[in-house]
């Protein structure tokens, strides 16, 4: 499983990241390995060709990815699934498979 954290400074980022680090999950910095293929490439490092990249590889490594953002606009760039957080509950934005389930947990 891969986890992309990302938000803006303060979001909590570090937290989460401590959080997941404290049950064995390892840190990268996948936006330093996304700019790195795209210099070995050749290419400008720019945010539309960050994405684009991005939104390959859950295909090409055959992962199931979870990218938490504060971004709408990122969010329907890179994902097939959409929810969000409101009110305690958890809302479907967009589902393109329709036997999506999701379920949710309180942590203690």
């Amino acid at each position: 499983m891969i986890i992309g954290l990302s938000g803006r400074n303060g979001a909590g980022k570090g937290e989460v990241l401590a959080f997941l680090e404290s049950r064995s999950f390892y840190a990268h910095s996948l936006s330093d390995v996304i700019r790195d293929e795209l210099r070995r490439r050749g290419q400008d490092e720019t945010r539309e060709r960050m994405i684009e990249l991005l939104k390959n590889v859950p295909q090409q490594a055959q992962v199931t990815v979870l990218h938490v953002t504060h971004s709408r606009h990122e969010a329907d760039l890179l994902g097939d699934l959409i929810f969000r957080l409101h009110e305690g509950r958890i809302e479907v934005i967009k589902a393109e498979t329709p036997t999506t389930n999701i379920v949710a947990s309180r942590a203690p």
